[in-house]
């Protein structure tokens, strides 16, 4: 009989804690939903206090589950969350437009406000910090600043999901360097996905007129900054080759490494681009357009001066910034 009772107590006992971690899932979802527009309305916590009430949540696991969705417990109780990746007041404006997507130019000879400039001043430390060196033979003319609300909101979507998986979901920035009409393309609609492209036979590379340390090895541009031209029926899609490390989009920390993509295309353009990377994989060596690797999101280059993405939903267009351009030496790319 003893046994019994205690068989029949293990067993109460481990179906609560099944049916309280239901409850905290179950709750967790409905939150998920009710802070995904970084607002909550008086009614919306009437509710969520409700269901707390339903199937005991305690205080410590709510606050534990605004904490997963960057919460504070003031900004649920004002009903709302800064969007600190509106850096602008004319951001705003466009976000809640019809077409929720626009451009706002930063130009170095206007007169800027305080807002304006520390953008500016932002961009312009991250092309020239992430320089390998001949600094001095660029000179930053313009920074374009990109809003565009599906992109933004897809990418929120994208972290959202990294979350619950457990992965990397802090942002990073990087550049990509590609022809003037393709960057405002990407600016628009983003970044094609690797498996909409076509595949290519191998081409030789294109010679690098100035070589030094850090010179290009004439490496064609990668899957993920294939060039989109617009056409009267449709885009037109040149792929070069099929990607050193993998078929995907590809990125670089450093401005020099994604300037030499845009100079062997005569263009004075780059991309300043954020990034969710997930879980990464560093290439061994060469992966010629193979496929992500399994469990990554990305894949680094063996050196690290290239990242890898495979969704473009993982990547926010954010700044075009246009350049002069003197004599220069690149960074020494890979492959």
């Amino acid at each position: 009989m003893y046994t019994v009772v205690v068989v029949v107590c293990v067993c109460v006992r481990v179906w609560m804690c099944v049916y309280e971690r239901a409850s905290v899932s179950r709750y967790r979802d409905v939150v998920s939903v009710v802070l995904s527009k970084s607002k909550i309305t008086v009614e919306e916590r009437r509710m969520l206090r409700g269901f707390r009430r339903t199937f005991g949540i305690s205080d410590q696991e709510h606050i534990g589950i605004l904490k997963e969705f960057d919460w504070s417990e003031d900004q649920y109780e004002d009903g709302e969350k800064p969007d600190t990746s509106v850096e602008l007041d004319e951001e705003l404006a466009i976000l809640q437009s019809p077409s929720g997507f626009g451009i706002i130019k930063l130009r170095r000879e206007d007169k800027m406000n305080e807002q304006k400039e520390n953008v500016f001043s932002r961009v312009n430390t991250r092309f020239y910090e992430t320089m390998s060196k001949a600094q001095a033979n660029y000179r930053i003319k313009e920074v374009w600043v990109i809003v565009n609300r599906n992109i933004k909101e897809t990418f929120e979507d994208k972290k959202s999901e990294f979350k619950s998986q457990g992965k990397d979901i802090n942002e990073i920035y990087a550049f990509h360097g590609s022809t003037r009409e393709s960057i405002m393309a990407i600016a628009n609609t983003n970044f094609f996905r690797p498996d909409e492209l076509p595949q290519v036979d191998d081409k030789p590379t294109p010679k690098v007129k100035n070589k030094g340390k850090g010179a290009g090895k004439g490496k064609s541009s990668k899957a993920g900054g294939s060039k989109k031209t617009k056409g009267k029926k449709k885009n037109k899609v040149e792929v070069l080759d099929d990607g050193f490390f993998g078929k995907g989009i590809y990125f670089s920390l450093y401005s020099d490494y994604a300037l030499w993509y845009s100079e062997e295309r005569q263009s004075d353009q780059i991309l300043l681009c954020k990034l969710v990377r997930g879980n990464s994989y560093q290439c061994s060596g060469r992966m010629d357009g193979a496929g992500q690797h399994d469990g990554a999101d990305c894949h680094y280059s063996p050196k690290g001066n290239e990242i890898i993405l495979f969704d473009p939903a993982q990547v926010v267009p954010r700044y075009i910034i246009t350049f002069e351009v003197k004599d220069a030496e690149e960074r020494e790319q890979e492959g």
